[in-house]
């Protein structure tokens, strides 16, 4: 079938992008699907519904038969491939707890797999609108059949879950942190979720002291623009890490920032660019990234190096509102080599 449709775009310049909801207990053949799309130019990707990996949750909605294990194996053939791979979960499922979700959340960081979250819905005739069931569990729902608490989770928590999820889509998703955080973990052991709810609690208690940060972890999820321009952005960020880590602008972190900054779009930039950076970036994130390598090596032992992105998807002038309604991809990040494989689309 995935043949066919490459071959009927051949014929008729259609489809450009396909929505496939893959079987829960993905197989090996779904690699050879995703490839055959990516190779024909259709937005498509491997997505891993695995909706949480905690296992006294999976025990409770009657999952505990997946095994995360293949889905570990499935991600490392994605990698190895490079072809795009994200991953759903669900928010405010019985059994939950915040720090599950954030574990979740933590856990494909570490895999560099893109998240996407969704909330949990009593459906009718599901095993988890049981009567029975909605009582064992002190399942309670809003109008629209969304869960809003259960025995393991209150509706605050909920909430704050709701909120690590758009820190996190800012932050990682969105490639406004990505390389800030990885390299706090990698050389401060500063966990990325810890980083990220930090954060959090900051801007809620102090929203005015870094104006844009707050911009970022509140609006930017739906307002894709940083009011002052991206480098007061990150200035403000090294200013934050250092009033709340100690942690010194040196020039590790000065090439982190600079790395992360030429990766979002700017349209006051021309693409191709290219950057003279104090330590070679995509050396050490390859090296970090690598299950292979046999020390961990300083970002500040690697030797000067050029870092060249460019936006082979116009994602400094496209209309984001164009991109399919469910689209399990964050298309923001400019091409680099270190940016996240990504389905072959036609924004342009």
């Amino acid at each position: 079938m995935s043949r066919f449709i490459i071959e009927t775009k051949e014929k008729l310049g259609y489809p450009k992008e396909i929505v496939v909801n893959y079987t829960k207990n993905s197989t090996w053949r779904l690699v050879e699907i995703i490839k055959i799309f990516t190779a024909g130019g259709i937005m498509s990707q491997g997505i891993i519904s695995i909706q949480t990996t905690d296992e006294q949750t999976l025990e409770v909605i009657n999952r505990k038969n997946i095994k995360t294990e293949k889905y570990d194996e499935l991600t490392k053939v994605f990698h190895d491939l490079q072809l795009p791979l994200s991953t759903d979960l669900m928010i405010g499922l019985p059994g939950i707890t915040v720090e599950a979700f954030s574990n979740d959340l933590q856990r494909y960081i570490d895999m560099d797999v893109s998240v996407k979250a969704y909330p949990t819905q009593l459906l009718p005739n599901s095993p988890m609108a049981d009567p029975e069931y909605i009582e064992k569990y002190q399942i309670k729902v809003d109008e629209n059949d969304f869960l809003i608490s259960s025995y393991s989770f209150t509706e605050r928590d909920l909430e704050w879950m709701k909120f690590m999820m758009q820190v996190y889509a800012m932050a990682d998703g969105y490639c406004l942190l990505r390389y800030v955080i990885r390299y706090l973990q990698w050389e401060h052991d500063i966990k990325v979720m810890d980083f990220l709810q930090d954060l959090l609690r900051f801007v809620r208690d102090k929203p005015n002291q870094y104006q844009q940060i707050s911009w970022a972890v509140l609006f930017f999820e739906q307002n894709k623009y940083m009011p002052g321009g991206w480098s007061l952005f990150y200035r403000q960020v090294a200013d934050y890490i250092k009033q709340q880590y100690g942690i010194e602008n040196d020039s590790g972190l000065r090439t982190i920032l600079t790395v992360n900054e030429v990766c979002v779009p700017d349209d006051t930039l021309d693409y191709p660019l290219q950057v003279d950076l104090r330590h070679d970036f995509a050396a050490y994130f390859s090296a970090r990234m690598s299950q292979s390598a046999q020390r961990e090596i300083p970002l500040t032992d690697f030797p000067p190096a050029k870092f060249s992105v460019s936006d082979p998807n116009s994602m400094v002038s496209i209309d984001l509102d164009y991109l399919q309604y469910d689209n399990h991809q964050y298309f923001w990040e400019l091409h680099s080599k270190v940016s996240r494989a990504k389905s072959v689309s036609e924004f342009a």
